[in-house]
């Protein structure tokens, strides 16, 4: 493969530690202020993983220029 197949590959199937985690199923307590907290909870966890998507695909392509300026 060449350097921009390999960055392609990178873009459309990032491989992440945090996509294999578990969800929570979505029957909780739908009512009031805990609907609201959940939703808040939620809103955040896909900040917080969207996040860490953006640094692993960073290091990622950090390692395929390295392997390709050697």
């Amino acid at each position: 493969m060449n350097f921009l197949t390999e960055r392609e590959s990178i873009y459309k199937h990032p491989i992440c530690s945090c996509a294999l985690q578990s969800r929570k199923s979505s029957s909780s307590s739908t009512c009031g202020i805990n609907w609201r907290q959940s939703v808040e909870h939620a809103h955040l966890k896909r900040k917080q993983r969207k996040g860490r998507h953006k640094m692993t695909i960073a290091v990622k392509l950090q390692q395929l220029h390295a392997s390709y300026t050697v």
